[in-house]
Parts: structure tokens; sequence; C-alpha cells
């Protein structure tokens, strides 16, 4: 009965370590987030001056030739919009 504990005590202290070190490497794989360009901050700022809404996602958009930004908005509760902004013009589309 004794080694059975004893057993039972040495498989929960591994799985403890075990558990330990796999956050302990999560933490470290962890990166810092990345910071949006200035361009996509100033379409989201044009954006947010035009619609009155709050900026839930900014993207570049990859097939256009000006650089553009798609600006997903929430205008109203429960509504979300989403914009293009031209980053060279500041224009909306």
């Amino acid at each position: 009965m004794r080694k059975r504990s004893i057993a039972f005590c040495t498989l929960g202290l591994l799985a403890v370590l075990n558990g330990s070190e796999a956050v302990q490497g999560k933490e470290q794989k962890s990166e810092a987030p990345t910071l949006a360009p200035p361009e996509a901050d100033r379409a989201a700022a044009i954006a947010r001056e035009n619609t009155g809404g709050r900026v839930l996602d900014v993207r570049l958009m990859a097939d256009e030739s000006p650089r553009s930004y798609a600006v997903r908005l929430l205008v109203d509760p429960g509504r979300v919009r989403t914009v293009v902004v031209d980053s060279s013009s500041g224009e909306l589309r």
C-alpha cells in the first residue's frame, strides 16, 4: 500500500512539473504584438472621423495598386461597417 501512495505522489509531482514547463514554454514563445504602420493608423483615424464609429480592425488590401486599407468599424450597437481608405489620398471608397 505504501508503494502505491509513493508512486501516485511521484506521478503527481511529475505532472505538476511537466505542466509548469509547458506553461513556461508557452510564455517564452509568445511574441510582442506587432505595431501597425503609420499608414494603417492614419486610415483608421480617417475612417473614425468620417463615420463616427469605433475601429475594430484595419487590414492592408493586397490587390489594390495604390495602397488601400479596409477598416471595419462598429457604427451602431450590432452594426459593423467596412470602409476602404486610400492611404495616399485619404479618400474613402
